[in-house]
């Protein structure tokens, strides 16, 4: 009984954490036999963000493709930032969603960000944190990461794309703040978080995200 209460107890956040399924195929179809649409970052069309913003946004099949060189062509979303007087934090956050239900797979948009200067010439990816899984707002798990814009980098606009080899990669964790104490046959037992496991997706909703540094 105690391990079956164990077993119910992890697997109901598991359960709770899968959205609603889509279909993969025809993306991944139009992700092998995609053509850039768009050959330079002047031709992209830059949304302006301010700080603090949130901008919901996602990568579908017939969004603009891009050739990024060694990373290879992927969908593409492109803003303007502010001039940084002072550090604002930069982050992309994605949602997991279940693409097929047997085997139930799970998958997320694993995008990186290249940062380019006020004359839209590179300079360089955005030096993420480690991605970071919670539950978001409570519906579903939201993976994130995060970067730190400051003034001398010279940054005024980012593109956010998903390299070649994040497509398929299998990520894995344990959900931040997931955990908690069962009690069962009489006794209160530590329960780790659920443990997180995806693949990365060629398309996907995401959130670009603008903000102040947290307080120390």
């Amino acid at each position: 009984m105690i391990f079956r209460a164990l077993f119910l107890l992890l697997l109901l956040p598991l359960v709770a954490g899968c959205n609603k399924g889509i279909d993969m195929a025809p993306a991944m179809t139009a992700w092998q036999d995609m053509t850039p649409s768009v050959t330079s970052f002047d031709e992209m069309k830059f949304t302006p963000v301010q700080v603090p913003a949130v901008v919901a946004d996602k990568f579908a099949v017939g969004n603009p493709v891009f050739d990024f060189g060694s990373d290879g062509t992927s969908y593409f979303r492109a803003y303007a930032l502010p001039e940084a007087a002072s550090p604002y934090v930069l982050e992309v956050t994605s949602d997991r969603a279940q693409y097929s239900c047997v085997p139930c797979t799970m998958g997320t948009l694993m995008p990186d960000v290249l940062l380019l200067d006020a004359d839209k010439k590179p300079i360089g990816k955005a030096a993420f944190q480690k991605p970071a899984v919670d539950y978001g707002d409570g519906e579903g798990l939201r993976r994130y990461v995060w970067t730190t814009i400051t003034p001398e980098m010279g940054a005024r606009h980012a593109v956010v794309y998903t390299p070649r080899a994040s497509i398929g990669r299998e990520e894995t964790g344990y959900i931040a703040g997931g955990g908690g104490v069962a009690y069962a046959g009489g006794l209160f037992i530590p329960v780790p978080g659920p443990y997180y496991k995806s693949t990365g997706m060629p398309i996907g909703s995401m959130r670009f995200v603008l903000r102040l540094p947290e307080s120390e």
